[in-house]
């Protein structure tokens, strides 16, 4: 899974047992969230019975990732937004086993032809992981809480007058 700046990233810590899930249901519930985010903002997206993840005709715009342990899932999603695709292109990645040509990736932003504001789309998250995983509660972290972000430096020009 490539990480880059404009995408959003969800990873949920979510006890499946206790949630009435297993892992196939925390997949699908993951996947029904990201295409109702993407239904608030004009997009049609798909899943394909052959690989995880959502699409958008032929191109991917989400990436799904579980990871389980003690049955607490504690890995998500990757949501590309405004994300500069060019990379992508450097992994190029096979269609899979029924052939084709290779998996492209795509982002909202590229698609509407207009801005996808971030914290809009974080909100639409949000609000689709509570209606599809029943959750009343929830702890929201928007970095990660072991990485200290630098202050940025400020300069400060002198007023004359």
């Amino acid at each position: 899974m490539l990480h880059l700046p404009g995408q959003l990233a969800g990873y949920l810590a979510l006890p499946l047992a206790a949630s009435g899930l297993d892992v196939h249901r925390y997949l699908d519930g993951l996947h029904r969230v990201l295409v109702g985010v993407l239904r608030e903002f004009d997009l049609e997206g798909a899943t394909r019975p052959d690989r995880p993840g959502v699409y958008l005709g032929n191109t991917r715009v989400a990436s799904v990732g579980v990871a389980v342990n003690r049955w607490i899932a504690y890995h998500g999603f990757t949501l590309n937004v405004s994300t500069f695709l060019e990379p992508f292109e450097s992994l190029e990645e096979p269609a899979g086993p029924s052939g084709g040509p290779p998996i492209r990736q795509t982002s909202m932003e590229s698609r509407r032809q207009r801005q996808a504001p971030m914290a809009k789309v974080r909100e639409a998250v949000i609000r689709r992981v509570e209606e599809v995983f029943g959750l009343e509660r929830h702890h929201l972290y928007t970095s990660h809480p072991l990485i200290r972000r630098k202050a940025s430096s400020h300069a400060y020009a002198q007023s004359f007058g």
